[in-house]
């Protein structure tokens, strides 16, 4: 029987996997989405639906992401997948203050064995509000309560490694076990319909234990859409991750093109679909060239 992978193993090249899916969704979203969007450019200026930031929406749902690889070799061919899902929701106390909450989850399933673990609950809160009627800013607070676990204790840094791997170390405070991440953020959206712009910025640090620093990171994402008036719509979402800590290399970087829709009314359902593609090492290209399947679905209220 083959010993469970670890986790540099688990990084093994994914030779299935064609570089070019990216672009071919990116481009495919836009190929829908202009001839729809263009069907309804006759509308009256006073037909068309108020912009709600997405920073300025009490939600919940549930974020899902997969990640399949197969490791050959040994007696047998071993296959993985790994899946980490989030219960998600920001929650509007007053008009421009949110509470913010993420429980994160993990399970790797292999050809031997299946584990699960829970990771590191985080808790915070936002302020978002508008500069003018198309630009939206917020800036926001969040910790994680130092709560990581796997089914098997012994193998807890080790999960926690691999399901960060499946964001390309994007938000990595979520599974490292014995800490207490602590992260601030800042952002914008801007309409300019029919594109959508959003970006961010998200320093944070990782205390350990007796509260010393493990390492520090910012996260940064910036994305653009087509949405139809409807509320579909499709695009590209860029993320990088820098890395303050003593390793080999400080940033990884991945693109996602993603579909999207969602209820151009306040209260309603929104559901999204995207492709992590990490482009460079360690993660890509030289390196493992996997994706991650990205899911989200839930309600605004």
């Amino acid at each position: 029987m083959l010993a469970r992978p670890d986790a540099n193993r688990l990084l093994t090249p994914f030779r299935e996997v064609r570089m070019k899916l990216p672009w071919m969704a990116a481009i495919a979203a836009a190929s829908i989405l202009v001839p729809l969007e263009s069907a309804f450019a006759q509308e009256p200026p006073g037909a068309r639906r108020a912009w709600i930031p997405e920073a300025e929406q009490s939600r919940a749902g549930v974020e899902v992401d997969f990640l399949h690889d197969t490791i050959h070799g040994g007696a047998h061919d071993l296959s993985v997948n790994l899946v980490t899902a989030d219960l998600t929701a920001q929650i509007g106390v007053t008009k421009h203050v949110f509470i913010d909450a993420d429980i994160p989850t993990a399970v790797l399933a292999t050809t031997d064995s299946t584990e699960s673990m829970f990771g590191n609950p985080f808790l915070g809160a936002h302020y978002a509000g508008r500069f003018d009627r198309r630009t939206s800013g917020y800036v926001g607070a969040s910790f994680g309560l130092p709560l990581a676990r796997a089914s098997k204790s012994g193998d807890t840094d080790q999960l926690g490694a691999e399901a960060t791997v499946t964001r390309a170390y994007h938000d990595p405070g979520h599974f490292i076990p014995f800490v207490l991440p602590v992260a601030v953020r800042g952002g914008l959206e801007l309409d300019l319909a029919p594109v959508i712009f959003q970006m961010e910025v998200s320093p944070g640090i990782i205390l350990g234990e007796p509260g010393g620093l493990r390492a520090g990171y910012v996260d940064t994402s910036a994305s653009a859409a087509i949405r139809a008036r409807f509320g579909l719509e499709g695009g590209l979402r860029a993320q990088t991750t820098f890395i303050i800590s003593e390793t080999d290399d400080h940033a990884q970087t991945a693109l996602e093109p993603f579909l999207g829709y969602a209820t151009p009314e306040r209260v309603g359902l929104y559901a999204r679909y995207g492709l992590l593609v990490p482009i460079d090492e360690p993660l890509g290209f030289g390196g493992s060239n996997y994706v991650t399947h990205r899911f989200s679905l839930g309600a605004k209220f």
